[in-house]
Parts: C-alpha cells; structure tokens; sequence
C-alpha cells in the first residue's frame, strides 16, 4: 500500500482504515499495488462528501489493467459488508463507511 504524497490522512475514521485494508488484500491478489489518492483532502462533487469526515477514500486504477477493473472492485467488495460503497469511478475505485443502524 502506498499512499499518495499529497494525501492528508488526517482524521480517518477506524471503519475506513479497515476497508483499506480489505482493499489492499484484493490488490496484492491481483498483484498490483493499492496507491490511496485521496482521503479528507482534495475537493469532491458532493457538498456532504464522506471524505470530509474521514469515511472516504480514492484508490488508484491507472496502475491496472482497464480487464481487471471490474474484477477487483468485485474482489474488494467481497471482503466487506454492506456498511460499506466500492464504487468503480471513471478513473479511481472510491471506498466509503456508512454505518447501518437497525
């Protein structure tokens, strides 16, 4: 896992941190390496984004082969419940914790 010099980590909540780390699994299982390009930094469409808040993250997908997009974002979700959104953007997997309280 790498994660992007311009990144600001700062205020990222638990939950995130460990979808990151079910995300980086699905990479290394693909054998490419998970780059993190944005978390609470940068600006986003969304006035009431999760990345303000620290429950977002930007993954890298330049770095895989366009075949094996929908591949990992399946491999991804696979390895988190239903708290969590793994969406495949134009040109980034977005990654984000939304608690579901019964």
């Amino acid at each position: 896992m790498r994660i992007k010099h311009s990144v600001k980590p700062i205020g990222i909540k638990p939950e995130l941190s460990l979808g990151l780390l079910a995300a980086n699994s699905a990479y290394e299982e693909l054998g490419y390496e998970m780059v993190i390009t944005s978390i609470t930094d940068s600006e986003h469409k969304a006035t009431h984004s999760l990345h303000y808040t620290g429950n977002a993250a930007d993954l890298r997908t330049r770095n895989v082969p366009e075949e094996k997009h929908q591949l990992l974002l399946e491999l991804i979700k696979s390895k988190l419940n239903n708290q969590y959104t793994v969406i495949l953007e134009s040109n980034h997997i977005h990654i984000s914790f939304k608690p579901v309280y019964l």
